[in-house]
């Protein structure tokens, strides 16, 4: 028998309403979401076994990373979005200046971090996302 527990990535604990940080994790989130696309798109596209484990790992740990990202939009009361055409890492710097809210710029670093090593781990095989 198995007994399923849902968690996030990155627990979030007593968030207050922020509306105006909040939009500003709306960038990094579009960001996200295509990072997600190309990971998947060159998961399919490649033949290297190493390649497409990488990419598959990475893109589950977006798919959990935005759901924290939501979950953080949503108890600081986002009420609309930003469509996204930044690089990833772009996204978060900005973000992060824009940002004064403690636990979402705790939430970017980490995104900002993981992003960092994404990229380290890809260019070690030779792979652009």
């Amino acid at each position: 028998m198995w007994i399923y527990e849902k968690s996030l990535y990155l627990p979030l604990k007593n968030i207050e309403p922020d509306e105006k940080n909040a939009l500003n994790l709306c960038r990094p989130l579009g960001a996200l979401e295509i990072y997600t696309k190309k990971a998947l798109n060159a998961r399919y596209a490649t033949q290297d076994p190493r390649a497409k484990a990488l990419l598959t790992d990475i893109a589950t740990e977006c798919l959990n990373l935005q759901e924290v990202l939501w979950a953080l939009l949503l108890a600081m009361g986002a009420s609309g979005t930003i469509p996204c055409r930044e690089n990833l890492l772009t996204a978060y710097e900005k973000a992060l200046e824009q940002t004064d809210h403690p636990q979402a710029r705790e939430v970017l670093q980490l995104l900002k971090q993981r992003a960092l090593e994404h990229e380290k781990y890809l260019a070690e095989l030779d792979i652009v996302l």
